[in-house]
């Protein structure tokens, strides 16, 4: 026998439609813009690789110190370079330390050398 139900079914309110997850935050894309310009002055000044004796015009940043955070706009860590040269930092870590192109995250600049904790070298 049926029974009469005097609550009708609820209505499902119709389902939003699925919204995509930024690629990147606003923060990110601020410091992106910044950076964008950053870059472009910071080639203008030193328009030649500073790489070894390469004398090809520079035209990517190596970041000395890598890009994490507020390193992303220091250009005291910045290195104008040209393509090949720029691979080639990248390539070869070891090189690229021994010969200044590439610092580690803990090291810190203190006058004219490097520091790594309490030893500067």
């Amino acid at each position: 026998m049926y029974r009469f139900n005097p609550q009708p079914k609820p209505v499902k309110p119709d389902k939003k439609e699925a919204t995509r997850v930024p690629q990147i935050s606003s923060q990110q894309a601020t410091r992106l813009a910044k950076y964008v310009m950053a870059r472009v002055l910071y080639l203008k000044e030193h328009p030649m690789c500073e790489v070894g004796s390469c004398y090809k015009h520079s035209n990517q940043i190596h970041h000395k110190k890598g890009r994490a955070g507020k390193l992303l706009l220091d250009t005291k860590w910045f290195l104008a370079c040209c393509t090949k040269c720029h691979r080639y930092v990248e390539d070869h870590p070891a090189w690229a330390q021994d010969s200044g192109y590439s610092v580690s995250r803990g090291q810190k600049m203190l006058g004219g050398g490097l520091a790594w904790g309490k030893f500067i070298f």
